[in-house]
């Protein structure tokens, strides 16, 4: 029997290639991987386990940073792994869980982004997008947000839907512009636009939020507690979220309870229960 430390050099020693060989007949231990590449957890088995057929597995060979590869594997369970590679040798890896069976990943000035699922239910649903960082820092997430997130609280408070969209400004800034749009039972009520600002101070550190505003040059700032009351999507309510939506709206809310009658007993529950 192979010694754990003797198995887990041989596990990282393996080459794409190889590695891509062991996928394609199912015999890959995830758990094996995830343990001692301290990673997170596969569940129950990672993607292409146990010989399941489709099994894709797609190579990505980087110019920059210089001898570093990435295994994306995905198969018709919509699991999906991500391997790095640095001069052959395994060196980390990142577990997905997919919307759709191809992963919708993105390399961007030195980052990884990967889409994922996040909440979702009749009334909840957030597509959460990891950045991990590529080159010699530790293949783990540095950044996570919501590329797209809704929360449906018809009759009972403001629906909202979420719409962002990042972009690095350098390895150590990024800029994101997130969409916030607030309706009730179908009528639109409003929107809001915000520009987040997230700065680490070296690479490998997770970045942190600076600062939030509702214009690009950063002169009407917004507190970072309110954005993120804003913007997080979880199933346990978030205090104060209704009432600070419902605050934003109240001059639509009016306006709508005057056109739609039927409305107005509704608008005012929602109104007087936020008080």
């Amino acid at each position: 029997m192979m010694l754990p430390v003797l198995a887990a050099f041989a596990l990282v020693a393996q080459t794409p290639d190889q590695i891509t060989s062991q996928l394609r007949t199912g015999k890959l231990d995830w758990q094996a991987v995830a343990k001692n590449l301290r990673a997170s957890d596969p569940g129950q088995e990672g993607p292409c386990s146990n010989n399941i057929k489709p099994c894709y597995v797609e190579r990505v060979e980087l110019a920059q940073p210089a001898h570093q590869v990435i295994l994306v594997v995905f198969d018709e369970h919509d699991r999906q792994a991500y391997l790095s590679f640095m001069q052959a040798r395994l060196t980390g890896v990142y577990f997905a869980a997919a919307r759709t069976r191809r992963p919708g990943y993105r390399i961007d000035n030195g980052f990884l982004r990967v889409p994922s699922l996040g909440v979702r239910g009749s009334d909840w649903n957030s597509e959460p997008e990891a950045w991990l960082e590529l080159g010699n820092a530790p293949f783990r997430p540095v950044l996570s947000i919501n590329r797209t997130a809704r929360e449906n609280a018809n009759g009972f408070g403001i629906t909202t839907d979420i719409m962002s969209h990042a972009e690095p400004v350098n390895g150590n800034e990024i800029q994101q512009r997130v969409h916030i749009e607030m309706s009730l039972l179908g009528h639109l009520l409003g929107s809001r636009t915000y520009w987040a600002t997230y700065v680490r101070t070296r690479a490998g550190d997770p970045f942190q939020l600076r600062s939030v505003s509702l214009d690009r040059q950063g002169k009407v700032t917004v507190s970072r507690t309110e954005f993120q009351m804003l913007t997080e999507i979880s199933v346990d309510e978030v205090p104060g979220r209704q009432k600070r939506l419902v605050k934003l709206v109240a001059t639509q809310l009016r306006a709508l309870a005057q056109r739609e009658p039927d409305l107005r007993d509704t608008i005012a529950e929602i109104v007087a229960r936020q008080k």
